[in-house]
């Protein structure tokens, strides 16, 4: 029986979302409306270097929004590159809650990284800089998946 009290939104102890990239120069019509595509050759390492600065908690105004007036510290407990079995990127992200657009505007700002455009090391002094203007605009949402939602009878 459930608890009266239970929210699945407010009750959850985390989530994690999978972004998955195509990095190829050709477009593939089959992944077009379920992966983000990015021709230019990407650098995963580096990427994934970066995103090893988004663990712990951190004030993640500069990824996104809150809703209604809500703190913009979250605590985030993986940030991980995987090559999946279709070969395409997949960025795993699992975080005790998330703000508006922060997994899509963190999935952008790290493909800057893996493009050469932006140093590793900006990824700090964007979280340091708590605004919005620092990051970059969100990737596209059709890479984007919900994929689990963790609450406390699990653990």
């Amino acid at each position: 029986m459930t608890d009266p009290h239970f929210h699945p939104r407010f009750s959850a102890i985390s989530r994690t979302y999978h972004y998955k990239i195509i990095n190829q120069p050709w477009p593939s019509p089959i992944w077009r409306h379920y992966a983000y595509q990015v021709p230019e050759s990407l650098n995963v390492a580096d990427m994934q270097e970066a995103s090893h600065y988004l663990l712990g908690s951190h004030d993640f105004a500069a990824f996104g929004k809150p809703t209604q007036g809500e703190s913009t510290v979250r605590h985030v407990m993986l940030a991980d590159w995987f090559v999946d079995e279709q070969q395409q990127l997949k960025f795993v992200i699992t975080a005790n809650a998330f703000l508006y657009r922060m997994v899509r505007r963190i999935v952008s700002t790290l493909i800057q990284v893996g493009l050469g455009k932006m140093p590793i090391e900006d990824i700090d002094t964007i979280l340091k800089a708590r605004n919005l203007q620092g990051s970059t605009p969100p990737a596209p949402a059709c890479g984007l998946y919900l994929v689990k939602v963790s609450y406390c009878d699990e653990i």
